[in-house]
């Protein structure tokens, strides 16, 4: 019996842009962050390795097989089918540039998918994504080359069909657009995003019931795409702005109003059943007691006798070192967490939370790590002794109080904050710590997330 052929995806764009800006635009890593993946890594030869990473939602890594500047990169990386012989069987990605005089026309060739139907939904991922991501690339070229863009991206999954939940996310209690993924490339579109306001601009591709992506022209030509993705037994739901030069509150508006959003449309009770997974135990429960106070001893039996050279490491430019992190919780502990709780409970949402700020414990002066793990266990001491004071039931989870960014937020979703804001910080100490391996590793840098991850 004939062996059906192996399948591949060929598309090509115009980009009215000189071969070298196109190469530097696939090669070089925070040039890809601009346009593509948010985080990047390239060694630029054959051999070399080339990662692409959204965050926690998807890691891309892949060897490089070819790499001919302003001609050809070609790039090989492990499918999810089986090869039958312990390994993954082998897709390859190939960018070919052509053209002069500042127009360059890039062909993109994703080859060696089989026939079978395991192959399926990676070929049909490629197909719908690599269209979308090219006109990102000659967005950023013809408009914004060499400027970072600003992200905001709200992801959820959700066990119900992509469907259903766009219907919801398009609709009146959504961005109130049902024609949007009607809207053909060309035509003029309008999405309004409910605490940030609406965007208008330039519709480019959509499907029906699936994603559309377009830019605002009144955000400054930004990337919008809203995406609704099967994934398993459920759907991954992203909106994604991506935008250049705007000012920095205004990003922030629309993180805000992104998260808000998809909260309100993915129903809870939505979300995807996992083995694998259980909810986090409920503010006030003793499990959720037992986190916070374990946090003070935890950092304790870590920090207290280490050298200083660790404890004064960080992640680069403008972030902190452990020391600094202590300084930092233990300004939670005497301004946000409990003074909030206070507030809330005496002002509902009639008054907002007083600012707060991150930058106060680091103007207290120098003090040393011992000092600083006795003060912040006193301080995490006191703060659940006043909690239990307040004898807090179930029901004063639901109370509001108006927080000075996102509005309206619940007692209880201050609390579960406390514990993951904990969590948060020991990672990033975590972090700092791995940041300063990073040269000492050697190969094994590509498999340790943690020493490259700024």
């Amino acid at each position: 019996m004939t062996r059906k052929p192996d399948r591949r995806f060929e598309t090509s764009i115009q980009i009215r842009a000189a071969r070298d800006a196109v190469w530097q635009a696939l090669t070089e890593a925070r040039e890809i962050a601009r346009w593509f993946a948010p985080q990047a890594e390239v060694d630029p030869r054959v051999g070399g390795r080339m990662l692409w990473e959204w965050g926690d939602a998807h890691s891309w890594p892949q060897t490089i097989e070819a790499f001919e500047p302003g001609r050809h990169l070609r790039t090989r990386y492990d499918s999810g089918v089986a090869d039958g012989q312990g390994g993954k069987r082998p897709l390859f990605v190939d960018f070919h540039l052509e053209g002069d005089r500042g127009v360059t026309t890039l062909r993109v060739t994703h080859s060696g998918f089989g026939p079978e139907a395991d192959f399926d939904g990676e070929f049909d991922g490629i197909s719908n994504g690599w269209p979308v991501e090219l006109r990102s690339l000659r967005l950023y070229l013809e408009q914004h080359r060499g400027v970072d863009r600003s992200l905001v991206w709200a992801l959820r999954r959700t066990a119900a069909p992509p469907e259903q939940v766009w219907a919801r996310l398009v609709g009146p209690d959504g961005l109130a657009a049902l024609d949007l993924a009607a809207t053909r490339e060309g035509e003029r579109f309008t999405v309004a995003v409910p605490g940030a306001g609406a965007l208008s601009g330039t519709a480019l591709l959509s499907r029906p019931g699936r994603e559309f992506t377009g830019i605002a022209d009144d955000f400054g030509s930004a990337w919008l795409r809203i995406y609704c993705e099967p994934h398993g037994d459920g759907t991954h739901v992203w909106l994604w702005l991506a935008s250049y030069g705007q000012p920095e509150a205004k990003v922030k508006t629309f993180r805000a109003a992104f998260e808000r959003l998809l909260d309100r449309v993915i129903a809870p009770s939505a979300s995807p059943p996992s083995a694998s997974r259980r909810a986090a135990p409920a503010p006030l429960t003793a499990e959720w007691r037992a986190l916070l106070e374990r946090t003070p001893p935890m950092l304790d039996a870590w920090l207290r006798t280490l050298p200083a050279a660790w404890l004064e490491c960080d992640e680069g430019p403008s972030t902190w070192c452990p020391l600094q992190v202590l300084g930092h919780l233990i300004e939670g502990e005497r301004s946000d967490w409990l003074p909030r709780v206070r507030h809330l409970l005496e002002h509902g949402e009639r008054v907002a939370f007083p600012p707060f700020d991150r930058e106060a414990g680091q103007r207290r002066g120098p003090r040393t790590v011992a000092a600083l793990l006795d003060e912040f266990a006193a301080a995490r001491r006191q703060s659940l002794r006043e909690i239990d004071d307040l004898r807090l039931r179930a029901a004063d989870l639901e109370r509001k109080g108006r927080h000075p960014e996102f509005g309206a937020v619940t007692l209880g979703q201050h609390l579960a904050t406390w514990a993951a804001h904990d969590l948060t910080h020991i990672l990033q100490i975590a972090r700092a710590m791995g940041r300063s391996l990073e040269g000492a590793v050697g190969p094994w840098r590509a498999y340790l997330r943690v020493v490259r991850e700024p």
